[in-house]
């Protein structure tokens, strides 16, 4: 009972920080302070991430979590003089279809989790 409970939670926090900061569609949004863009949304394997800071040459953790909140992917990227940062993740071919999302972590501010579906 304690890990479905866990487990509910979990989605439900997952859930409303993504519904509130990311449309599925995958609009562009004009880029802001801590803005954070990933698209194509819904994607297949191949999507990009798209973030802005005002402090240049910053270091992302970006992840990938499934449902369950276990990452199936996590790489860090790294900023332009900028402060802009533009990744590609690309999943393994065999990743099942279905909710995902996506968390971008970086050592300034706090970390963003935008809903990703993959097809």
């Amino acid at each position: 009972m304690g890990r479905y409970v866990y487990s509910l939670l979990l989605f439900l926090t997952f859930a409303g920080i993504a519904h509130a900061q990311q449309p599925m569609q995958g609009i562009v949004p004009s880029q802001g302070k801590g803005s954070v863009i990933v698209y194509p949304n819904p994607a297949r394997n191949n999507f990009y991430v798209e973030t802005y800071s005002s402090n240049p040459y910053k270091t992302s953790t970006i992840s990938v979590l499934n449902i369950l909140g276990q990452p199936i992917f996590k790489q860090q990227a790294f900023g332009e003089e900028n402060g802009y940062i533009r990744f590609q993740v690309l999943l393994q071919g065999d990743t099942p279809k279905g909710l995902y999302f996506v968390k971008v972590d970086d050592e300034v501010s706090d970390y963003k989790i935008i809903r990703l579906k993959i097809e």
